[in-house]
């Protein structure tokens, strides 16, 4: 990801989301288990997602979560007070910093977001590729330009790291391709 996001020339911005989590919520009047994510902190931001309640998370590693408005009526009766307060997610103390929109579901399925700093050392090996990339073009930068530049990056990759990297591609698709598949007009 920190290789993309310093040699890359298309985008204007990238975040980090991991793919689906399960959590497992306490201290609610009934214990569910929710799908989430994994996000840095400038996810919501590059998405263009206010918070609906409270304030989205600066930085990672604090402990927050995020829930989804669906998650937040459910487990929580829609209740304001319940930012701020501490839930239990997978047996830990999260606080609860936001609530989104009732239309925000990215990834898919999600129902809450734990930010947290993406630093090359909670990285793993350079061959765990478990995260997705969401990217803001540049103004005036073509869907083809972006697709060229990360192909030349992971090119450049593979040669730099080839134990590691060598034959790991990467593409760019819509945010719209990416939720809805390619649903072009026939």
């Amino acid at each position: 990801f920190h290789d993309f996001k310093q040699m890359n020339t298309t985008m204007s911005d990238m975040a980090v989301a991991s793919w689906a989590a399960s959590f497992n919520i306490g201290n609610v009047a009934q214990p569910v288990r929710v799908e989430g994510a994994f996000v840095t902190p400038n996810f919501f931001s590059l998405l263009g997602t206010p918070a609906i309640a409270g304030e989205l998370p600066q930085t990672g590693g604090s402990k927050s979560v995020v829930l989804s408005h669906s998650l937040w009526q459910r487990s929580f009766g829609g209740d304001p007070k319940a930012v701020g307060r501490d839930t239990r997610l997978n047996g830990e103390n999260y606080r609860i910093a936001a609530v989104l929109p009732h239309d925000f579901a990215f990834p898919q399925n999600a129902e809450l977001w734990v930010p947290f700093d993406l630093k090359p050392d909670n990285l793993g090996h350079r061959a765990y590729h478990q995260y997705q990339v969401i990217g803001r073009l540049k103004p005036g930068v073509t869907l083809d330009q972006a697709k060229a530049d990360v192909a030349r990056i992971a090119t450049r990759l593979g040669e730099m790291y080839p134990e590691t990297t060598k034959g790991i591609g990467a593409t760019v698709i819509t945010l719209r391709e990416n939720l809805a598949g390619d649903t072009r007009r026939a």
